[in-house]
């Protein structure tokens, strides 16, 4: 009996020892993750400030270049959507090291909020600026992308007409020939009027090729024409 006993006691004191040795490993592994997610979220915080001067001139730049801000408000604008990046990213970094785990709740209003930042960015145009005239690179690409628009506008016009003066053509074709009798005479003077009135629809269809952006000055008055 009492063999048993302290075999009993051996086996159940080498399961200790390894149930032991198995929860050391574990708390191990689980502090080595623990210190490699905070050197990662080190690094990611000194990548952010080291981008901060950058991204504080590009806004500045962009603000008052694109959007007509004056100095003090864009000023302001810059410190609002770079309180709310630190804002995210300060969330963003206590879920990831599961300090706050709830916030993964609030995350998409943060989100929200920052993206609001960047859709209100028309907000600092002055009413005299704003109002009558944008800046002068907005204008630029809006008669740019106006001058597009209306070429590919004038490329289907151009495919419309054709297809419509292949039709229309076909139509007079079978017309000569049912009331002229099928002369040939009578077909061939309908083709050469059908010509004639592709040439002049061609003709007004091609001005709209015409529209050339330096032509339009870019505080808002068209420069007359020569």
């Amino acid at each position: 009996m009492t063999e048993i006993n302290s075999s009993l006691f051996l086996l159940v004191s080498e399961a200790g020892v390894v149930l032991l040795l198995i929860l050391c490993g574990i708390i191990f592994m689980v502090k080595k993750r623990s210190l490699q997610d905070k050197a990662l979220a080190v690094v990611l915080v000194d990548k952010i400030k080291n981008a901060e001067p950058s991204k504080r001139e590009k806004l500045l730049s962009l603000l008052k270049d694109v959007y007509g801000y004056d100095d003090e408000k864009a000023e302001a604008k810059i410190e609002v959507i770079i309180e709310r990046e630190k804002t995210l990213y300060g969330n963003l970094l206590k879920i990831f090291l599961k300090k706050e785990r709830a916030k993964i709740s609030e995350f998409d209003s943060y989100l929200n909020d920052l993206i609001e930042s960047y859709q209100n960015l028309n907000d600092g145009e002055t009413k005299d600026h704003g109002q009558n005239e944008a800046p002068a690179n907005s204008k630029l690409v809006l008669v740019r992308e106006e001058n597009s628009n209306l070429r590919e506008a004038n490329a289907k016009l151009k495919k419309d007409l054709d297809a419509a003066m292949q039709t229309m053509e076909s139509m007079m074709s079978e017309y000569a020939s049912m009331y002229e009798g099928g002369k040939k005479d009578g077909e061939q003077r309908m083709k050469n009027e059908m010509f004639k009135l592709r040439q002049v629809l061609e003709t007004k269809a091609e001005d709209v090729d015409e529209v050339d952006a330096e032509n339009i000055d870019l505080d808002g008055e068209e420069k007359p024409e020569k």
